[in-house]
């Protein structure tokens, strides 16, 4: 009998570990239960709460954030590194868990996991109706659990070098003058590095939230050379002596750029004044505003959109005052619109389009000078979201 409760409890034992969650299912459980809550009838303060409670436990953002200062870690002093730790959290949840919430039915496809020996690695990829976003997580074990100390979103690290907050890049898909990955000359296309100026933009950002702006202040003035000057971009790579390029350092683009200095003074003067200092208030009163605005699809001569999705208003737009002759259900039934002219002289005809209509927009114009039909017809499609 003995000797039978030894047996059981060795065979419970070792059922119990074969039981511990594989990185993948166990990512895949985490996010499954992301779209759960992105898809409940809660408030978005209230999946905001859940779904950082859900990732407080998967995500381990104090190892994230020490990746982030890499060598520069110890040389904070341990306030600054709690402080630091805390912010970066706070970071980390705004352009990671907030965006969940942003994302229109999303779906997460999981495309492998390669196992280390340090832990692994999974593959996944989020996607909604119009897109879709490749995002890899690097996994540690926690017990019987795994958790995330780095994500990467479309072959950029959140976590890399100084973090995408504290010093962003400009878009990845655009040509730019800067440096390849070896240190060489930029040519073609490819991945532009930080630009501290945009450190410069977040903190004021961060200020129009009420959140702390004197790291980005810190981070600006960091970035800066002995001579005080700014450079437009920053090394965000490992040290290249051979190449001149060092971590955090210029890496041989236009320097002084007065465009960061402009923004890093500005910024100075907004955390003096304790609001943006220019911040314009007809503009964001305009966009505070809680009613929603129906999309406004523009078609114009250098701009001839194939399509639209309803509902939204379709502006047909001149550089000279027409009358647009114009359907949506084929020519059944014409209408006759005069354009308006704004204060800039753009003539225009809006047309509203509903989720009821389902067929093309056919126009064509007649000029007020001569009276003279232009002799095209032009159509929109309409397509479902």
């Amino acid at each position: 009998m003995r000797r039978l409760s030894i047996i059981m409890a060795v065979w419970f034992a070792l059922a119990g570990s074969a039981q511990a969650a594989a990185p993948l299912d166990y990512t895949r459980t985490i996010l499954q239960q992301a779209r759960t809550i992105v898809a409940g009838n809660q408030t978005r303060n209230e999946k905001l709460a859940a779904l950082s409670a859900l990732f407080g436990k998967f995500l381990d953002t104090d190892a994230m954030g020490r990746e982030a200062l890499g060598e520069h870690w110890s040389s904070f002093t341990p306030t600054q590194q709690k402080d630091f730790l805390d912010l970066f959290r706070g970071l980390l949840q705004r352009t990671y868990v907030q965006k969940l919430l942003l994302f229109e039915n999303p779906d997460f496809v999981y495309a492998g996991q390669q196992l280390t020996d340090n832990g692994a690695t999974v593959d996944t990829k989020i996607v909604t109706p119009r897109d879709q976003f490749d995002v890899s997580y690097r996994l540690t074990r926690a017990g019987d659990n795994w958790i995330a100390t780095a994500i990467t979103v479309e072959d950029v690290s959140l976590t890399a070098n100084l973090g995408s907050q504290i010093c962003r890049r400009r878009c990845s898909d655009r040509p730019l003058r800067t440096k390849a990955d070896d240190g060489g000359a930029f040519i073609g296309w490819g991945v532009g590095r930080p630009w501290p100026l945009l450190t410069g933009e977040r903190g004021h950002y961060e200020l129009a939230a009420g959140r702390d702006v004197r790291p980005f202040l810190r981070a600006m003035e960091n970035f800066a050379t002995l001579t005080r000057l700014l450079p437009e971009q920053i090394w965000d790579l490992p040290d290249l002596p051979s190449e001149l390029m060092f971590y955090s350092k210029p890496t041989g683009a236009a320097m002084p750029l007065m465009w960061a200095h402009a923004e890093y003074l500005k910024l100075l003067r907004s955390t003096a004044d304790g609001v943006v200092f220019d911040l314009i208030p007809e503009v964001a009163d305009r966009y505070r505003e809680s009613k929603p605005r129906a999309p406004i699809e523009i078609w114009k001569k250098n701009r001839k959109i194939p399509f639209v999705t309803p509902p939204c208003r379709l502006r047909i737009q001149q550089t000279e005052p027409f009358t647009l002759h114009w359907s949506k259900d084929e020519w059944s039934h014409t209408h006759d619109s005069h354009s308006s002219q704004t204060a800039l002289g753009v003539n225009f005809v809006d047309i509203e389009l509903t989720s009821a209509d389902r067929t093309p927009v056919r126009f064509t114009f007649r000029w007020d000078a001569g009276g003279k039909w232009e002799g095209i017809d032009y159509a929109v499609e309409r397509r479902d979201s």
